[in-house]
């Protein structure tokens, strides 16, 4: 379940390593950009080792399954000797499986023993090409061996295909408005009001990892508008492909491939090559942020609630002379009616963050820490005996925005596989 990664390796300061490296971007550089001049200044950089401001090489090689191929030199400094020293790092961001078929798909690649043996095997072909190694020692040989690199960025993926585009959109929307932020997690644009409602996609997360749903098909297209990398034929059958796909991606970036986030021994990128593994931080993260629940539409969620927060004896009797012809909606006692207020307040309020933002500014005296725990207490209790989610499907995406929607719930594609 894994759609791309990023590896890095490091390469020993040598200046002929470090040519012969560059030297084979170059063939692939389109621009021009990487001359011999710009090697020696790129080799020669001497630039502050207190800023972020790296000398780079860049280059998208347009081999399949390579996406782009960065060298870059670091300058560091040495506390103990108080010099100055570059190091060189050769990062690939790659999509395996594409680099093992050689085609251009959706599908995402399955660590499966078989893959993984095929991904080490024509790595070690693809970059003996790339350098022009032969089978003599040097240096550089290791940059061929696959599980020499180290883990950089990993992106674990699962596909769902909704029955429309306007499903694929809802979710999105429905997404932003379950997520929460906290003091180290933030997502951006909780808020589907305006213009962000159309927005084809969703991040959430930290400096360890990421969150992202999004329309596979829109950013294929964008993509493309942006770039033009895909052939004509391949970019249509890239299109067939993802049609009323949702793309959810968690993403575990460099901070989180340490080994004090892992707890793995090293960085390796072989370690992070685990279905199970992979299985268990998405849904852990998609869990906790968007949960697993069905999306109800109001009218629908009354039962639910009734069911999970059943009336008082008292509450019956009562309900039972007041409602002596019928009711044409579930009645709700006390408690489930209070459930109900607490959903249609987090669909006004556009999602669960702008809620909890409204609450908080309303009791500046109070302490936000409680009144956040009680809120998300209550969407807990909603999760756990109503089994929805506590952000409901809101009417007027079918009636005043003319979406597609189903009438009753919009089921939640996670669901099963939690």
């Amino acid at each position: 379940m894994i759609h791309t990664f990023t590896i890095k390796h490091k390469v020993d300061g040598y200046y002929y390593d470090i040519r012969r490296v560059a030297e084979a971007m170059s063939i692939y550089d389109e621009d021009g950009k990487i001359t011999s001049s710009k090697i020696s200044d790129f080799y020669n950089w001497t630039g502050d080792p207190n800023t972020k401001d790296d000398s780079v090489l860049k280059v998208v090689p347009k081999i399949p399954g390579i996406e782009e191929i960065v060298f870059l030199n670091q300058r560091c400094f040495n506390i103990k000797t108080q010099a100055e020293f570059s190091q060189y790092w050769l990062y690939i961001r790659m999509e395996p499986l594409t680099l093992i078929t050689g085609e251009q798909h959706i599908a995402l690649f399955e660590c499966t023993k078989e893959n993984i043996e095929r991904l080490v095997t024509e790595f070690r072909t693809r970059m003996s090409v790339f350098l022009g190694l032969d089978e003599t020692r040097c240096r550089i040989n290791s940059l061929a061996e696959f599980g020499m690199w180290e883990a950089w960025r990993v992106d674990y993926t699962i596909d769902v295909r909704m029955l429309n585009k306007d499903e694929v959109l809802a979710f999105i929307n429905l997404a932003k408005m379950s997520v929460i932020s906290n003091k180290i997690t933030e997502a951006k644009y909780t808020s589907i009001h305006g213009e962000h409602f159309y927005n084809d996609s969703f991040k959430y997360g930290d400096d360890t990892k990421e969150l992202q749903i999004y329309d596979k098909q829109r950013q294929l297209i964008n993509k493309q508008e942006k770039d033009h990398i895909y052939p004509d034929e391949v970019f249509c059958q890239l299109l067939e492909e993802s049609n009323n796909i949702a793309r959810i991606e968690y993403r575990r970036l460099k901070n989180g491939t340490k080994k004090n986030s892992t707890k793995f021994n090293s960085r390796s990128i072989m370690q992070f090559l685990d279905e199970t593994l992979a299985h268990k931080w998405l849904m852990d993260c998609y869990g906790s942020t968007v949960g697993f629940e069905d999306f109800y539409r109001e009218y629908h969620a009354r039962k639910r609630l009734a069911e999970g927060f059943p009336m008082t004896d008292k509450e019956k009797e009562t309900a039972a002379h007041a409602d002596s012809e019928g009711a044409e909606k579930v009645q709700l006692g006390n408690k489930a009616e209070a459930y109900r207020k607490y959903m249609i307040n987090i669909v006004e309020h556009r999602g669960r963050q702008n809620a909890l933002n409204d609450l908080i500014d309303k009791k500046p005296e109070a302490n936000p820490d409680t009144i956040k725990r009680r809120f998300t207490n209550w969407s807990d209790r909603i999760r756990e005996r109503a089994h929805i989610s506590p952000v409901l499907l809101p009417d007027n995406w079918r009636n005043r925005k003319g979406m597609e929607l189903p009438t009753t719930y919009l089921e939640n594609p996670l669901k099963d596989l939690r």
